[in-house]
């Protein structure tokens, strides 16, 4: 069975759109039909049921599922081994990580990796928070390091606590809630606000996390959605929209947004390290030392 076509049966199966899939991996959606019902011949099972509506996985679909990651993942890691190998390494650990939320460690992390595990080869992969949970349910990262906020990630992988941070309302320093920068605001001042949110798509269990931060949708109309975070700040800067973002980016965005604390919800949440249960210990064991030296250097700076 090709490879290539098990990748795509993953995402089609992750996103239940024929169109998206198709645009993911460039090709047409018939020529993704073709794919799918050859897989479906060789298996001598349906995988989908697809109306004009909806599509679902059947429960062959979801069954196969399981071993297509299972099977895509050994290859990558094959792949990634052999890579390592030739450039005389033991052995690899690819980490995957959500930009904005490493900042604060990725590079201590990294030096401990090259000082104390020589022989470990790291692959780093900067994504955006969908596809950084894409990637690991889909076995081609071995780590995630990430916000902590999609339920069902949390439910097939184990974690590691590496730093607590806050989300804060963001706004331009021209916008008439940054006169309450200091004291912070309260939820009710966010009615009537133009909102700029993370798009449910792309940000799944942050986007539900940021509603939880919101007055009730009817008292505030104007809703747009953002899946670039670097656009989101650029449409906070030049225009007057409220958005939401957290407080280890003030070092890197402060001098372009203003950071609101929100004082009436809570609004705190971790960055973990995440990797999905049936990963080997020996993988992930390494990555966890040195992340728990980053955790006590993080705390140190914090106390200080």
């Amino acid at each position: 069975m090709n490879i290539d076509h098990l990748r795509e049966f993953i995402y089609l199966a992750e996103t239940l759109s024929f169109s998206a899939t198709a645009k993911r991996f460039y090709v047409s959606q018939s020529v993704l039909s073709k794919h799918v019902a050859s897989m479906e011949e060789e298996l001598g099972a349906k995988l989908f049921v697809r109306d004009s509506h909806h599509v679902r996985l059947t429960k062959s679909g979801e069954a196969f599922l399981e071993e297509a990651c299972t099977i895509v993942g050994s290859y990558e890691r094959a792949l990634a081994r052999i890579t390592a190998i030739n450039q005389s390494y033991e052995s690899v650990v690819r980490v995957g990580y959500l930009r904005n939320a490493a900042r604060p460690f990725l590079a201590l992390f990294l030096k401990w990796m090259n000082k104390e595990k020589p022989e470990i080869r790291v692959s780093l992969s900067c994504m955006e928070y969908g596809e950084l949970y894409s990637a690991l349910a889909m076995r081609k990262v071995d780590l995630a390091l990430a916000i902590d906020l999609d339920t069902d990630m949390k439910s097939r992988c184990d974690s590691f606590f590496i730093y607590d941070d806050c989300f804060d309302a963001i706004v331009s320093y021209d916008h008439p809630l940054a006169a309450f920068k200091d004291e912070g605001i309260e939820v009710a001042q966010l009615e009537g606000q133009q909102l700029l949110l993370p798009d449910p798509s792309a940000y799944p269990g942050l986007s539900n996390f940021v509603e939880g931060l919101l007055p009730p949708s009817g008292s505030s109309p104007a809703r747009q959605y953002y899946s670039d975070v670097d656009t989101m700040y650029l449409d906070v800067e030049m225009g007057k929209c409220v958005a939401f973002s957290s407080e280890h980016n003030i070092p890197v965005f402060g001098d372009k947004a203003c950071f609101l604390r929100i004082n009436d919800r809570p609004s705190c949440y971790s960055v973990n390290a995440l990797w999905l249960k049936e990963t080997s210990e020996d993988i992930v064991a390494p990555c966890l030392e040195a992340l728990e030296y980053c955790r006590n250097r993080l705390a140190t700076q914090k106390d200080a």
